[in-house]
């Protein structure tokens, strides 16, 4: 009884179940009348979402760039410190001919011969 005094019904002496049905029909009527302010809601949904895609399209597009740089960066380290250590290796082995050429032109057992042995050695 209570909820249909709430409702406005007990003077229209409707039941509870058609008091219901006809105030959510006025609701969805009113709704109706109104139907622009929906279309205007939905169209700003949609522009939002819209303008976040594009955000984080840019965005990923520029993370991307970024971890590209920095790789290309770290390769370049990387492709110079192989470099150096290849330069190493070739004044290594230089010094070593160098020593090897030295100790064929000493006559072994000379002075001179184990002073060249000892330079092969290093």
């Amino acid at each position: 009884m209570a909820l249909q005094e709430t409702l406005g019904l007990r003077a229209k002496n409707v039941t509870l179940k058609e008091g219901i049905a006809l105030k959510a029909k006025d609701l969805a009527l009113k709704a109706l009348e109104h139907w622009y302010i929906l279309v205007i809601a939905a169209a700003i949904a949609a522009l939002v979402s819209a303008v976040y895609l594009l955000v984080k399209a840019y965005n990923a597009d520029a993370d991307a760039a970024k971890r590209a740089a920095e790789a290309a960066e770290e390769l370049r380290k990387n492709s110079e410190e192989v470099a150096q250590k290849a330069q190493n290796i070739k004044q290594a082995f230089e010094g070593y001919n160098s020593a090897i050429k030295t100790l064929k032109e000493c006559t072994k057992g000379t002075e001179e011969w184990k002073d060249a042995l000892k330079e092969v050695n290093n």
